[in-house]
């Protein structure tokens, strides 16, 4: 099996993956919300009582909150016919804040694996990869610009820094935010 062939089936085999945690989850949640409202009706009929109290607590503490290890964003559009959050002068501010947006993950949609111009992190699955620095492989250092500019991938296309408190404290007289506030350099971009 050729690389690229092998390359293919893995990615693949990862979204199908993706498609099925997010049925599960759905499912799960359904689950929990049917185990939730048994709970509080047969508290209410005092079925169950402090001698459960243990047990209700660990049914209460729920699953995890830890992210999925496969993770795809959804487009209900083409990201070529997105519009781009509100206007920034890059080419003014990135002396000042050095491209911090592209420490941000970025998890990649469909389209973007079916285009197959952005890479994404093998230890994450459609997380656009990084380099050692924790930037995205398609910063360029020297200028802090994109260099796939045209591909890149819908959150970057839907971004605004302007709002955005872990690049900038105050925009509007270009302050840029501490690097503490940039602490957790795994954020998804969209969390801004």
């Amino acid at each position: 099996m050729a690389l690229d062939d092998l390359v293919d089936a893995i990615g693949n085999a990862l979204r199908e993956l993706d498609h099925r945690q997010r049925a599960t989850a759905e499912g799960v949640a359904g689950v929990r919300a049917k185990l939730d409202a048994l709970i509080e009706v047969l508290a209410a009929k005092e079925v169950l009582g402090p001698g459960n109290q243990k047990h209700l607590e660990r049914c209460g503490q729920g699953g995890s909150d830890a992210r999925p290890r496969v993770r795809l964003r959804t487009l209900d559009a083409d990201k070529y016919d997105m519009v781009h959050g509100e206007p920034v002068d890059c080419a003014d501010r990135m002396p000042l804040c050095k491209g911090r947006c592209c420490k941000l993950t970025i998890v990649l949609s469909e389209q973007d694996l079916d285009e197959g111009k952005l890479q994404w992190d093998l230890q994450e699955p459609y997380v656009l990869r990084r380099g050692k620095d924790h930037r995205c492989v398609y910063q360029d250092r020297g200028t802090g610009f994109c260099n796939n500019y045209e591909h890149r991938p819908a959150t970057c296309r839907a971004y605004s820094c302007r709002d955005d408190r872990r690049i900038w404290l105050d925009f509007d007289n270009k302050i840029p935010a501490p690097p503490v506030l940039l602490a957790d350099e795994n954020d998804d971009l969209s969390a801004g």
